[in-house]
């Protein structure tokens, strides 16, 4: 929520109270005006962040990286992200020489995502979890909500590459 401080005027307009599911939130809104109270998120008790992943950057040689592409999973998000990921952040020779894993949910996202992949751009597709994912790249772009959330608890650098109006589910 803290991306869109567009929206504090609604916030305070409509509630009297707001439950923050990330720790920084509580703070954040409560400096705008607005009374919020951390409540935790269960996604984040699940997944234990990992506070130390940053270290295997010591030394890291760029040319060697993984990415890790998190389409999504909704059906038109799945091929619209990836392959505007792809293009997006792919094109110089020297980002060809690195690792490309799309991860998908299960074997028919998985279909979806090898069926949009763009000529000339290698990748390798995997079954797994976006936490597990993003634990094993050096690097992931993202273009959802949640799976960013698992790839910060990850401890992985990211990038998005999902645009406004995909964010708001138009």
């Amino acid at each position: 929520m803290a991306w869109g401080a567009w929206r504090i005027g609604k916030l305070r307009r409509y509630c009297d109270k707001l439950c923050c599911l990330l720790p920084f939130e509580q703070e954040w809104f409560s400096r705008r005006g607005i009374e919020a109270v951390f409540v935790g998120n269960p996604l984040l008790d699940e997944l234990k962040p990992d506070m130390t992943h940053h270290q295997r950057y010591d030394g890291f040689n760029p040319q060697n990286a993984t990415f890790a592409i998190m389409p999504g999973s909704r059906p038109g998000r799945s091929t619209r992200s990836g392959a505007r990921c792809s293009r997006q952040r792919c094109a110089s020779a020297e980002v060809r020489r690195v690792t490309f894993v799309a991860v998908a949910v299960d074997a028919e996202r998985q279909r979806v995502l090898q069926a949009a992949q763009l000529p000339g751009f290698e990748c390798r597709y995997v079954i797994d979890s976006v936490h597990n994912a993003a634990r094993a790249a050096d690097f992931s772009i993202v273009a959802s909500g949640s799976a960013t959330l698992e790839v910060a608890a990850a401890g992985c650098p990211w990038s998005s590459c999902i645009s406004p109006a995909e964010s708001s589910g138009a």
